[in-house]
């Protein structure tokens, strides 16, 4: 539509302050993406979408919150080319360092469909000194396409900065940096049993990962991952002809750290879950474990599996918190089920873990779709999660929606 935009809202402390629908003076624009930067400022990145043109915008503020904003642009490449899709962090003492991982678009670029692009900037995007640049790794002799939004940053820990890539009917990766971004490592988390070069016209069922990942670096800089178990097949001769397909009604959140062997498919299991157990690595499921259900046909599905979207949240005693979103057996609308806000939690670096609790289960919640969860990676006192709830399971809906911030109270929707 016309009038997609980014909005703003701000917390500070006791109540919510300085709202604003629709930021920046372009008519059409999105993804935003929320960041620190400088000792008490901030950074609002989102795109701005014309076609074979599109930029990224880049509003800087000194003090979160308070003043006037100033406007950057990140230009795409020269050509037919549009910046998309972005995911971006803040690094550096006083989070002077922006990075930003963003899909070029709309044009073939490099011998890839689309490209991931890698930019650096000490000065919050005034100037750039790494700009555009193809990670090894991630080029056009690994992959012959990027799919959008299957990247995401980890909370930096001092020059060590990292994001997970993947983690769909590929390999699922890790890219990790000491030295600020001038270097990398690749690290396998997941292997697939197949490449973009290397598909069969017929494969098993086998499986992976449904695309949603998070990632997040403890006190030492050690890697700890999340992802969504998916179920998949590669048939392009069967009738009608196609190419990837997914099995909707599969379940499982994965869990993953530096000192775990690579997973593979026979790990993470096309049928059970045995494996995954046994490994420590399955920390996330559909709850109550004992409900049998038969989902109606038409459940909505989100195109991921029965448990999806995984966020991070970390304290200073490395304590981890996971939170995802579920099918909900116990809540439905008389037809389909209602999805929730389900939670886990570490505090011995994810050798234990303290057990599922439905954050949303409140009566509160009984009639909502609560999708979307979203941690702030910082943990003090409290975890601070936000998701999005409506009263209509799936989406498309085109009804009211509400921005929600755990904990909350019947009042607290914005």
């Amino acid at each position: 539509p016309p009038d997609r935009g980014s909005a703003y809202n701000y917390f500070n402390g006791t109540g919510w302050t300085g709202q604003v629908p629709h930021l920046g003076g372009d008519s059409r624009n999105g993804h935003p993406v929320y960041l620190p930067w400088g000792p008490t400022g901030e950074l609002i990145v989102h795109y701005h979408y014309i076609l074979n043109d599109s930029p990224l915008k880049i509003l800087r503020r000194d003090v979160k919150g308070q003043g006037e904003r100033q406007e950057g642009v990140l230009t795409p490449p020269d050509g037919n080319y549009s910046l998309v899709w972005h995911s971006a962090m803040t690094s550096g003492a006083n989070h002077e360092y922006l990075h930003i991982l963003a899909l070029v678009y709309d044009d073939p670029y490099q011998g890839q469909d689309d490209a991931l692009l890698y930019y650096r900037s000490p000065d919050g995007g005034v100037t750039w000194d790494i700009n555009g640049v193809v990670i090894d790794g991630l080029g056009p002799e690994y992959f012959t396409t990027i799919p959008g939004l299957r990247y995401n940053w980890a909370n930096p820990v001092g020059d060590t900065i990292a994001f997970s890539f993947g983690f769909d009917h590929f390999d699922g990766l890790v890219f990790k940096s000491t030295d600020n971004g001038a270097n990398w490592e690749k690290i396998t988390v997941y292997q697939a049993p197949y490449t973009p070069f290397d598909l069969p016209d017929l494969s098993p069922t086998y499986g992976g990962g449904d695309g949603s990942s998070a990632i997040a670096l403890d006190s030492q800089g050690k890697v700890h991952v999340a992802f969504g178990r998916m179920l998949h097949i590669y048939d392009i001769v069967s009738s009608p002809p196609g190419g990837w397909y997914f099995y909707p009604a599969t379940e499982g959140i994965i869990y993953w750290n530096e000192t775990m062997p690579i997973l593979d498919s026979t790990a993470i299991s096309s049928y059970t879950l045995e494996n995954l157990i046994a490994g420590g690595n399955l920390v996330g499921w559909v709850v109550p474990a004992d409900t049998t259900i038969t989902l109606p046909s038409g459940q909505p599905n989100y195109g991921v599996g029965l448990t999806s979207g995984p966020q991070w949240g970390i304290d200073a005693d490395d304590n981890m918190y996971l939170a995802w979103d579920a099918l909900a057996p116990l809540y439905n609308d008389g037809q389909y089920f209602f999805r929730h806000i389900y939670g886990n939690a570490s505090f011995d670096g994810g050798a234990s873990w303290q057990g599922i609790k439905d954050l949303t289960g409140d009566f509160l919640f009984s009639w909502s779709e609560c999708a979307y969860p979203a941690i702030a990676p910082v943990v003090n006192d409290k975890i601070n999660l936000v998701f999005q709830e409506d009263f209509t399971t799936g989406t498309g809906a085109g009804e009211e929606n509400f921005i929600i911030r755990i904990p909350e109270s019947e009042s607290g929707r914005l």
